[in-house]
């Protein structure tokens, strides 16, 4: 694996820690009276947590399809998604006033999802490490693995075009025979 690709993704998981930036909000800060409005939050919550585990999976899973530069696109590619998704996170959090209101009486349910959204960021964080892990330690093996079956590829199929050219004398001298 590159250096610059794990260089890349812990550059990453520091930015994510120690950067906090407001981000747009996609509408008014809910009033957490109004149930619409937090089950609004509730499904912005279970997107945020759904897309952090299919996109972690899916970018794991990419590691045997590509070439031996896999490493530092995986990196890059949890990079751009990570920004994104902690954006879309900070939205949701500010939106949904969890920081603001949880433990402040609103009933254990709003106090639940407040804090499973504040869960997922440290979630994110383990998943990234997790993947540096994965970069780091899987990806030459899997690699030297994908170099051993195309070399066995080639071998195998030059076989077989030997074999194959060989072939026609000998079926045309039994349909002589025949």
């Amino acid at each position: 694996m590159a250096v610059g690709g794990i260089l890349y993704l812990l550059a990453s998981i520091a930015v994510s820690v120690f950067a906090k930036r407001q981000v747009p909000l996609k509408g008014k800060p809910i009033n957490a009276q109004n149930i619409d409005e937090v089950l609004v939050c509730q499904d912005n919550v279970e997107q945020l947590f759904k897309d952090l585990n299919d996109e972690t999976f899916s970018l794991q899973g990419l590691v045997g399809k590509q070439d031996t530069e896999a490493g530092a696109r995986l990196a890059m590619q949890w990079e751009d998604f990570s920004k994104r998704w902690h954006d879309r996170w900070s939205e949701v959090g500010q939106r949904c006033r969890f920081v603001e209101l949880r433990d402040r009486g609103l009933g254990a349910d709003f106090d639940r999802l407040a804090w499973a959204h504040e869960d997922l960021e440290d979630m994110k964080l383990k998943f990234a490490a997790l993947l540096r892990n994965y970069i780091d330690e899987q990806v030459p093996h899997i690699e030297s693995i994908r170099r051993s079956l195309e070399a066995s590829r080639r071998g195998l199929e030059a076989r077989k075009r030997k074999a194959t050219a060989d072939t026609p004398q000998a079926e045309g001298a039994q349909t002589k025979v025949n």
